[in-house]
């Protein structure tokens, strides 16, 4: 029996919005209403967008909420219980339904190798870092701290007025981020992504870790950074970046624990450290691009996604 699909938000960047192939989930039954009293089932990406339909429908109505925003959902459970009865069901960055696996976001081809032979881009060992300025907010399991935006403004900071860091993004402080590159990009009428790049070329060093630590939550940061043959300097504790990363590749933050330290590391690397290191980097790509089965990331999602709606509907 078909059942319904009401979309309590727009669901954007999402398998749900507007544009996207739905063949998946019409196979199997499952299709979008625009009617929300005739729907079985209520979707959103946030509990604050269900919460009118929960009040009016209660347990006349099923509930579920999709995100692979880590903030947007920060729920462990992949059940919550609201008014003491009414079920929502739950997936999102902490179910392990969304993030099977580190390439998620790795649309590189193959690469080659390189061999500099001295750190001769225009900015030399300067770190660059290419982000919105974001307020730190904590975010604990298990007795773990999984935020890693104030690690990273502390290090964009610190490192700027040490002249060993050059920021682009928005909302900084003190006007030191050389431009918006988002701004730019869209002045330009081409991808952000693409200005990205553009801008990490003349650096060697990109500080790219992820605002959230958790397992397979790896996002464009790392793959954009090699796509530039920029050496990424990422944060390897307590993700799954090391299931295809080998030791000493990218540089991990998490191995120095202060600004200063990885600074000196920097100053003091050989560029035979570096094209080590980079070529590393290139290797997990090639390993990754080569071996075409394990590009299974949204395929995987997609059926996670029908098999959580069998159960709701069970």
């Amino acid at each position: 029996m078909v059942k319904k699909i009401y979309k309590a938000d727009d669901m954007r960047h999402t398998p749900f919005r507007v544009k996207a192939n739905h063949e998946f989930l019409e196979k199997e039954g499952f299709i979008f209403t625009d009617n929300e009293e005739e729907c079985d089932l209520f979707l959103s990406r946030t509990l604050e967008n269900l919460n009118h339909y929960i009040k009016k429908y209660k347990n006349q109505k099923k509930y579920l909420i999709w995100t692979h925003e880590p903030r947007y959902d920060t729920h462990f459970s992949n059940k919550v219980y609201v008014e003491s009865s009414i079920e929502v069901d739950i997936m999102n960055t902490y179910t392990n339904e969304i993030y099977v696996n580190n390439y998620r976001y790795c649309n590189l081809e193959k690469m080659n190798s390189i061999n500099l032979r001295s750190f001769e881009r225009s900015k030399g060992k300067l770190i660059v870092i290419l982000a919105t300025c974001k307020n730190p907010v904590s975010l604990i399991k298990n007795g773990i701290e999984l935020d890693l935006v104030n690690i990273r403004n502390n290090i964009a900071y610190l490192g700027s007025n040490l002249s060993k860091v050059e920021i682009y993004g928005s909302d900084w402080e003190g006007d030191i981020a050389i431009e918006d590159s988002v701004k730019i990009a869209r002045q330009q009428g081409i991808p952000w992504a693409k200005r990205k790049v553009e801008i990490m070329k003349q650096y060697h060093f990109n500080l790219c870790f992820e605002n959230t630590n958790y397992k397979y939550y790896c996002t464009e940061k790392i793959w954009q950074a090699l796509e530039a043959n920029c050496l990424p300097i990422y944060y390897g504790k307590g993700n799954a970046i090391y299931e295809d990363f080998p030791p000493n590749s990218f540089l991990d933050y998490s191995e120095f624990n202060k600004p200063d330290l990885l600074f000196e590391y920097i100053n003091a690397m050989s560029i035979d450290e570096f094209n080590q290191r980079m070529n590393r980097c290139i290797a997990t790509v090639n390993t990754i691009v080569s071996e075409k089965g394990r590009f299974n990331a949204l395929a995987q999602q997609n059926k996670n996604i029908v098999s959580r709606l069998k159960q709701i509907f069970a």
